[in-house]
């Protein structure tokens, strides 16, 4: 009789063991699922948006770089803007909103002396500059790059900014002897002759649909000796 209690008695010890080590429901599998999926979504999301933060301000920044970098090559190359000696040219060759023509000296040796015919023209979101050569043989200047045609490769010629945003907004204002700053730019057609300034207007923004606001990069260039 005592062996008997003894053996159900272990029976039972047996059947608790099982029931204290069983496995999980179905609903505890699911609802476990569940907030592993909430927490990966979340991971997955906060790691999206934080790259996507990373490239709108990467891109950013290289988009105020070029700006800046493009405002200094302009400042450099038409403040030294000068007609050609010998030549009946004025400084100036072409002047309008999205467009300028001009004559500068940008290398160390021109050929005979002659400066480089220069141009800088907005198409799209990128500003293209082009530069014909003097050809000492023609005794003219060689052929200008097409510019409106623009392709990468295309002889004398290169792109020096994009992400460009102006739309409608003129990249070049241009003013005369008079200008203080504060007067209203010279009016269409322009007076190539009297112009004595040019204000650089560049807006860039590598993300227009998003904000912030575009860039804006204002350069006033003042030409030296225009008709030396």
């Amino acid at each position: 009789m005592q062996k008997t209690k003894q053996r159900k008695k272990s029976t039972n010890k047996k059947k608790s063991s099982l029931h204290s080590v069983r496995g999980f429901t179905l609903q505890e599998m699911v609802i476990v699922i569940a907030i592993v999926t909430i927490i990966s979504t979340g991971v997955y999301l906060i790691f999206a948006n934080g790259r996507k933060l990373f490239n709108l301000q990467n891109y950013s920044a290289i988009a105020q770089n070029q700006a800046l970098k493009t405002s200094l090559i302009m400042q450099r190359e038409i403040r030294g803007a000068r007609a050609p000696e010998g030549m009946d040219f004025q400084a100036i060759e072409e002047a309008s909103a999205q467009s300028i023509i001009f004559y500068a000296g940008i290398t160390e040796e021109p050929t005979d002396n002659r400066q480089e015919k220069i141009q800088y023209l907005v198409r799209g979101s990128q500003i293209l500059r082009g530069i014909a050569y003097w050809n000492s043989e023609s005794q003219s200047y060689n052929p200008f790059p097409d510019l409106n045609n623009y392709v990468e490769g295309m002889a004398g010629a290169n792109v020096i900014c994009q992400y460009v945003v102006n739309g409608a907004n003129p990249l070049f204002y241009y003013y005369d002897q008079d200008y203080t700053g504060s007067q209203s730019p010279m009016a269409y057609p322009i007076n190539i002759g009297a112009v004595k300034i040019i204000r650089v207007h560049l807006e860039v923004d590598a993300n227009p649909d998003r904000p912030p606001e575009p860039y804006v990069q204002d350069t006033t260039i003042e030409l030296r000796n225009p008709n030396l």
